[in-house]
C-alpha cells in the first residue's frame, strides 16, 4: 500500500470522535389541524444516565403557538416527575423561540429511564395545515452536573391532502440526464373534472442541476395544449432557490383537453450530478371561475450515476424489538477497498451497544484480518461507518453483505426513516465514488401523523401495491428494496 494512501486513511479517522448520545429528547407522536387546541407530550429517553435538569427552546412554525391561560403558557410537568420535584418555566426569546427550564432546586432526578416529562399546548390558526416543530438548544444534566446535548430535534405536521383523484394533478413525464448533459423536462397536467386557466408551481433542483438559460433567459416553453397567444408563461427565481414558474391567461383561456404536456424546460447537469430528487412545491392551479385546487409536493427522482452504491436488505423493527440490519454494497465495475457513510437515525432508534461498543461486525464479502471497521458519533448526532484496508485489499465479489449492525427501538418508536448520508468508495488506485445519500424504510411501512400507511410509487408515478424490487417511491422518499 502506497505512504499516499495510507496518510489518506489516517486524515478520513480523525474527524471519528465522540462518544454515544446517552439522553435525548423526543415529541410523542400526535397531529394538529387548522383551528384545533392539541396537547404535545415531550419524551425523555435516557437509559445510562439519570437527569435532574432538561432545556430546550421551542420553536413553533407559522399558524402554530403555545396556549396561553390568564396570560401564563399552558405548560405542564408529565409522567416521570411532580411539581413537588421540579419547577417548570417557559420564557419567549429574542427570536421568537420559548426556552423552557425543568429543573429542581433539591437536585431530585426524574424517575425512570423513559417516558413522558413535559405536556404543552398548542393551538393551531385556521389557515395551519403543515410546519415542523423544532427543538433546539437542547441540554440535560444528570445529578452530578455532566452535561449532555443533542443536536435540534425536528417534527413535522403535515395535514396537506393528496389531489382528489379526478380533480387536477401536475407530473413530469419520464426523462434521464446524464452528468455533464442536457434534457429537456416535460410537465404535464391532468385535470379530468376540471377545466384549468392558471397553473402556479416552485421549481426545486438538486445540486449539480440547473436551468437552461439562453441570453440571460430561462430555457422555458409552453407546450401542447395552449399557445403563447392564449396564455403567457413566466419563471422567476426565489429567494429560497427555487424557481416560480406561473403559466396564466389575461383572458382566462382554459388549458384545452383534460391531460397531457402544459411547459417544457430544458435542464444542465454539471460533471459533479449523481442523481438526485426535482420536487414541484406549492403547486397552485386555478379554475375559471377563480376556484383554487391545491396539491401535495411532487417529487421525481433521478437515480444516481455512480457505478457502485449501498443498500440495506429488507428488514423491520417496531418498538422494543432488537433487530439486525444488513448494508450492502452492489459495485459491478469497480473493486472497492474502502467504504464510508454517516448513520441517520431517528428518534426512538439506536445503535446497540455492548460494553460501551456500538455492536456492528463485518459481513460477508471481508474479515477483520483484511479490514478495520471503525463507528463513531459526529456532531450532528449521526454515527460515521468506515470500512478501510490498510493494506489495500479490495472487497470480493461484486455485491453482498459488507456490514451489519444491531439496532434497538425503544417503547416508544412507531415510525421513521433510517438514512445512510455523506456516503464515499474508494478504489485501490484512491478514485473516489459519491453515490446519492440512500433512505430506508425504518419499519415495514412509514406511517404519518394520522396513522396511515403512505403510498407506494414507481419511478414512471404509477401506483403499486407493495414495494418492488429496486428503487421505489415511500411517502415521497427514494426507497431501495434488494
Amino acid at each position: 500500500m502506497n505512504r499516499k494512501f495510507l496518510f489518506w486513511i489516517l486524515t478520513m479517522l480523525l474527524p471519528l470522535t465522540g462518544a454515544a448520545a446517552t439522553a435525548s429528547l423526543s415529541i410523542e407522536s400526535f397531529s394538529i389541524s387548522g383551528g384545533e387546541t392539541k396537547e404535545m407530550v415531550i419524551d425523555l429517553n435516557n437509559p445510562a444516565t439519570d437527569i435532574t435538569l432538561v432545556q430546550f427552546d421551542l420553536r413553533l412554525p407559522t399558524g402554530l403557538t403555545l396556549k396561553q391561560t390568564d396570560g401564563e403558557y399552558d405548560i405542564d410537568i408529565a409522567g416521570r416527575t411532580t411539581w413537588r420535584k421540579h419547577s417548570l418555566d417557559a420564557n419567549v426569546q429574542a427570536d421568537g423561540t420559548i426556552r423552557v427550564l425543568l429543573a429542581s432546586s433539591s437536585n431530585a432526578v426524574l424517575s425512570g429511564s423513559s417516558g413522558a416529562i413535559i405536556s404543552i399546548t398548542l393551538v393551531a390558526s385556521s389557515s395551519f395545515n403543515h410546519g415542523d416543530i423544532k427543538l433546539e438548544n437542547i441540554l440535560m444534566v444528570s445529578p452530578d452536573e455532566k452535561e449532555t446535548t443533542q443536536p435540534t430535534y425536528t417534527y413535522t405536521i403535515d395535514n396537506t391532502p393528496p389531489a382528489p383523484v379526478g380533480m387536477a394533478t401536475l407530473s413530469i413525464e419520464d426523462f434521464s440526464i446524464e452528468k455533464g448533459g442536457e434534457a429537456e423536462m416535460v410537465i404535464d397536467l391532468t385535470n379530468t373534472d376540471d377545466e384549468i386557466t392558471l397553473v402556479q408551481f416552485d421549481l426545486r433542483l438538486p445540486a449539480g442541476l440547473s436551468l437552461k438559460q439562453v441570453g440571460g433567459e430561462y430555457d422555458i416553453d409552453i407546450a401542447g395544449r395552449t399557445t403563447w397567444r392564449k396564455h403567457s408563461l413566466d419563471a422567476n427565481k426565489q429567494a429560497d432557490g427555487s424557481i416560480r414558474f406561473l403559466l396564466a391567461s389575461s383572458s382566462n383561456t382554459v388549458l384545452s383537453g383534460n391531460e397531457g404536456a402544459i411547459i417544457k424546460v430544458t435542464l444542465k447537469a454539471d460533471n459533479n450530478f449523481i442523481g438526485g430528487d426535482i420536487r414541484l412545491e406549492n403547486i397552485l392551479m386555478v379554475k375559471p371561475n377563480e376556484k383554487e385546487i391545491t396539491q401535495a409536493d411532487y417529487t421525481y427522482p433521478i437515480p444516481s450515476n455512480a457505478t457502485a452504491y449501498l443498500s440495506v436488505e429488507p428488514f423491520s423493527i417496531t418498538a422494543g424489538e432488537t433487530k439486525e440490519m444488513v448494508i450492502d454494497l452492489t459495485n459491478p465495475d469497480d473493486e472497492i477497498t474502502l467504504v464510508q457513510f454517516d448513520l441517520h437515525l431517528p428518534a426512538g432508534l439506536s445503535l446497540k451497544q455492548v460494553g460501551g461498543e456500538y455492536d456492528f461486525d463485518i459481513a460477508g464479502r471481508t474479515t477483520w484480518r483484511k479490514h478495520s471497521l471503525d463507528a463513531n458519533e459526529q456532531a450532528d448526532g449521526s454515527i460515521r461507518f468506515l470500512l478501510a484496508s490498510s493494506s489495500n485489499a479490495v472487497l470480493s465479489g461484486t455485491e453482498g453483505a459488507i456490514i451489519k449492525m444491531t439496532l434497538v427501538a425503544d417503547n416508544s418508536f412507531t415510525s421513521g426513516t433510517i438514512r445512510m448520508q455523506n456516503i464515499l468508495l474508494v478504489t485501490p488506485n484512491e478514485k473516489e465514488i459519491a453515490p446519492s445519500d440512500v433512505t430506508i424504510v425504518g419499519i415495514t411501512e412509514v406511517v404519518n401523523n394520522q396513522g396511515g400507511a403512505n403510498p407506494v410509487y414507481s419511478l414512471s408515478g404509477q401506483r403499486l401495491a407493495a414495494p418492488q424490487k429496486g428503487l421505489n417511491i415511500i411517502g415521497r422518499r427514494k426507497v431501495i428494496i434488494k
